[in-house]
């Protein structure tokens, strides 16, 4: 990592930027060694608490000429035109949705430079290398027995559901068609010694911005494969080291002798990646490989691959000296000529980029040049070929769910596909057609799909061998779940889910793909209890033979004028007499704008946290985070007399925007709890953001004509209370925005060790024990989980600040902590005796966040207990 930042920085500082603008400065590895050097620096993230970590640094290390703004890197609002000298997008353009999101950032970066300026993109993947380097992360970890055929397979469908963007060096290139003040692109590989993914299959570019010139040439064309020189009196002097190779000590010893003023070398075989393209040559192209052997034979398995390119690498092979073009030479050999030779060296892929060659530039010192490599034709428009498709994969992961679920509404279940595999292309035969025979064929000899193919919670296995166990039909189906929800292209029964990356909210998103695969209610403690496929696929297995199929649907549905009421302000029994309350009816539109696209792709948020008895279930609302983790211990000391349901926030996966309005929020969650009991006494609650929209479900259900037999408010204050701004700030950020997080940081920990009977740590505990497992691979969050819940805060935000409640005619049991804040501490029923004239007060230790740990959520569920108990 220090040899990547150190590159970075120094090619930076070489030219020498005043004003620098960084999107997505993250942590400050770029900032803070560059800032000192400039009169201004910008830096941006999509992250507050990044950047309020970074902002901590820069105070400690008095550098007032850094700003930081905390924005989209699609957001340049407030940021003049050509107002900087540089502008930076380092390891984040692979993160972009789409090449039209690239584009529009790209274009609002070249607008902030001014003329002499230029636009660094660093660490972008390679496309035309992309197909090599999921060959090769497959072919590293694939078993040695596996087949060619096997591997080809699994290195498709890896590249079908890569997701980040890669983009082929050409783009760059067409970038000026586009944007006319680009006056020359440099497209630079990594330095570095270390062989890993960033010095392998990644590059740079460097922009150089000028004023737009009416009828100039804009960029040089590659094609002309010549060097425009204004101090050389004709072309570069060049070498092809394909036709000729030669090494690195051969050219030191001709630059000393002839010293030209520049030179060439072109279509160098890049020994950083030889052995990558030898093996993607392998799959696709075996005759290729079998013609180098001896005898010519076709190489079937991964092993004989590993023999064959152990036999002809480095000083293992016998004919080295012929083998050497293949074998090639590290870039970073001809950078450390530099500190040898009067030459600046530069290193760009050749125009073959596919093969991974590259081609080398030497500049002698004192000479001006324009840095220009040939490509094979100068880009003339841009082309969809240029960039992959990252989000085909989520499209399709999207599609199935919908797909089958309309299956099973439509068709018997003997018709219903076993499994639904997305096709990134048809296959065709040489006549055009559909080649359907090679499709079966495939799949039905390899059990992986063919050309691209995906398959998405399929039960189809691969073909028993003596090599790999077989797998059971639930195995294979978590298999997939796990293998889709961690981005992972390979997963065993016996790894645990927490250890691979998992978190809170994805065992939250597993649990809800188990209920709509497998039809079987999966308490969300259960997955802390069997972390791993194996267990998982036990524990499905044995809830399925002694449980009858769920009534209820994964997808929710809304009948909205249900839920219409009369509300728009807060109304008391007195002004209700006066006719005060009388308002307009909340319209069918306040629910159809917030529900509309809810309604085709939300799964039920429905969260089960433990199953118990035959009595009514306990529907528990989320927080201000839209997250049920807090109420995890809640539901183990409640017991198993009845059923713990939490309701989590619409929009946690990030693929729909969450709702704004506590209204909508009710008539969500109450269509979805009648799915699983259609009739009452209904038992609400909710802590903290939660008790509003529960008091909410509680009006609605009543208005509905059900029986409510239980509303629990969890040291919520009313919604007619207002606090002054001051006290607001200090319960967001000292509280409210706490609440979610330490309970999501520390259940991720319990599946780093086995589960013991009933013994149930505290979660300080568990991070305690996390924290002396400094090898542990164990992710607990990442941004993918952040930037959801963020969105859900401040739309519950939103929601909570435009809430107009109405009175209650029932009873309101409210639970208030001994440490409440100073305004509510001297109001006994936090407020709720405006609402209802029936409110029953329960006192207990803690304070707002402490309330659901331990001890005092012991003292909680005994006293909740005793009120469910009392209210059967």
């Amino acid at each position: 990592m220090q040899e990547w930042v150190n590159d970075r920085v120094q090619q930076i500082l070489a030219l020498q930027p005043r004003r620098v603008l960084e999107i997505g400065c993250g942590t400050g590895l770029l900032l803070l060694p560059i800032a000192p050097q400039c009169q201004k620096y910008v830096g941006t993230d999509f992250s507050p608490v990044v950047l309020q970590s970074l902002q901590h640094q820069l105070d400690r290390l008095d550098l007032p000429q850094v700003e930081l703004l905390h924005r989209t890197a699609t957001d340049f609002d407030g940021i003049d035109a050509a107002s900087f000298d540089l502008v930076i997008l380092n390891s984040i353009v692979q993160y972009f949705p789409s090449r039209e999101y690239l584009m529009q950032v790209l274009e609002a970066a070249v607008q902030a430079v001014a003329p002499g300026g230029h636009v660094l993109v660093g660490d972008v993947r390679s496309l035309p290398l992309l197909t090599a380097f999921h060959t090769w992360m497959q072919f590293s970890q694939a078993d040695g027995s596996m087949e060619r055929t096997q591997l080809q397979s699994q290195v498709e469908r890896s590249q079908f559901e890569e997701s980040e963007l890669a983009i082929d060096p050409r783009f760059f290139y067409a970038l000026s068609q586009r944007f006319p003040q680009i006056r020359q692109v440099q497209v630079r590989l990594s330095r570095g010694r270390s062989l890993n993914e960033m010095t392998q299959f990644r590059y740079n570019v460097l922009l150089h911005v000028a004023e737009v010139q009416e009828g100039c040439n804009r960029v040089q064309s590659p094609a002309a494969q010549q060097l425009d020189s204004r101090n050389s009196t004709g072309p570069a002097a060049q070498h092809n080291w394909k036709l000729a190779s030669v090494s690195v000590a051969d050219v030191q010893e001709l630059l000393a002798e002839t010293k030209p003023e520049t030179y060439l070398i072109t279509n160098i075989t890049n020994s950083r990646v030889s052995h990558a393209i030898q093996t993607a040559n392998w799959l696709y192209n075996p005759a290729l490989i079998a013609s180098r052997t001896a005898p010519k034979t076709v190489l079937k398995t991964v092993g004989r691959m590993r023999e064959w390119l152990q036999a002809n690498s480095g000083n293992h092979s016998e004919n080295y000296a012929e083998n050497y073009a293949e074998l090639g030479i590290d870039p970073e050999d001809w950078w450390n000529l530099e500190t040898l030779l009067p030459y600046r060296i530069e290193i760009t892929w050749s125009a073959q980029t596919n093969t991974g060659d590259y081609d080398v530039l030497f500049i002698r010192h004192g000479v001006e040049a324009t840095i220009d490599f040939p490509l094979a034709e100068i880009p003339d428009r841009f082309c969809d070929a240029y960039t992959n498709y990252p989000l085909q994969s989520q499209l399709a992961r999207q599609l199935v769910p919908e797909l089958r679920q309309s299956l099973k509404q439509t068709l018997p279940d003997y018709m219903v596909p076993a499994a639904l595999i997305p096709l990134a292309t048809l296959p065709r035969t040489t006549n055009g057609k559909v080649d359907r025979a090679k499709i079966i064929t495939l799949y039905e000899t390899e059990g992986t799909a063919p050309d691209g193919i995906q398959p998405i919670n399929s039960a189809a296995i691969a073909a028993p061998t003596s090599n790999y166990p077989v797998l059971s039909r639930a195995e294979a189906m978590l298999v997939d779940i796990w293998k889709e929800l961690l981005h992972l292209k390979q997963v065993n029964t016996s790894d645990n889910f927490f250890e691979l990356g998992g978190h809170s909210l994805l065992a939250t998103q597993m649990a809800s793909r188990i209920r709509d695969l497998f039809d079987v209610e999966l308490p969300l403690q259960s997955v802390f209890e069997t972390p791993t496929i194996a267990q998982l696929a036990a524990l499905l297995e044995s809830r399925r033979a002694k449980i009858a199929p769920l009534p209820m649907p994964p997808l929710v549905r809304l009948d909205r004028s249900l839920y219409r009421r009369k509300s728009s302000r807060f109304a008391t029994p007195q002004n209700r007499e006066e006719g005060q309350g009388e308002q307009p009816l909340i319209s069918d539109q306040l629910i159809s704008d917030q529900l509309a696209a809810k309604t085709a792709t939300a799964s039920s948020p429905l969260v089960a946290l433990t199953l118990g008895g035959s009595q009514s279930p306990f529907f528990c609302i989320h927080p201000m985070f839209g997250v049920v983790f807090p109420y995890l211990e809640l539901a183990h000391h409640l017991g198993q007399q009845r059923s713990f349901y939490g309701l989590q926030s619409v929009g946690l996966s990030g693929n729909a925007p969450p709702l704004n309005r506590i209204e909508a929020m009710a008539a969500y969650y109450i269509e979805a709890i009648q799915r699983l009991q259609p009739h009452g006494p209904y038992y609400l609650g909710g802590w903290s953001f939660g008790g509003l929209v529960a008091f909410e479900m509680a009006q609605q259900l009543t208005q509905a004509g059900q029986s409510v037999g239980l509303l629990a408010i969890l040291d919520t204050p009313a919604p007619c209370y207002q606090p002054s701004f001051s006290q607001s700030l200090k319960f967001l950020l000292g509280t409210a925005l706490w609440s979610g997080l330490p309970f999501l940081l520390n259940y991720g920990a319990i599946a780093t060790q086995r589960w013991q009977s009933q013994a149930w740590l505290s979660r300080w505990q568990w991070a305690a024990i996390t924290r002396l497992l400094p090898q542990s691979r164990l992710r607990l969050l990442d941004e993918s989980a952040i930037v959801p819940m963020l969105r859900i805060f401040y739309a519950n935000a939103q929601a909570a600040y435009r809430y107009m409640p109405q009175y209650y005619p029932h009873r309101i049991t409210v639970f208030k902590t001994a440490e409440s804040v100073d305004k509510l501490r001297s109001d006994p029923m936090l407020g709720w005796q405006s609402l209802a004239n029936d409110v029953q007060l329960h006192s207990v230790p803690g304070n707002h966040l402490s309330l659901l740990q331990p001890p005092h959520v012991q003292v909680l569920a005994e006293k909740l207990g005793q009120c469910l108990a009392e209210n059967p």
